[in-house]
């Protein structure tokens, strides 16, 4: 869980540097939304496998 929280930590702060130059806007709030549902069930299944 830790590199998934690490990976989360991340993925906002690149969130907010994208927000400030206009990014968001132009790729939309949704597919950015889906992008970050995505590395974040990655990031769940990376932390589950090396559990295993």
């Amino acid at each position: 869980m830790i590199s998934a929280g690490l990976i989360t930590g991340i993925v906002i702060v690149g969130f907010m540097l994208f927000s400030d130059k206009g990014v968001a806007r132009k790729i939309g709030w949704g597919c950015l939304l889906f992008i970050l549902l995505l590395i974040v069930l990655g990031a769940v299944a990376i932390s589950f496998l090396n559990s295993m």
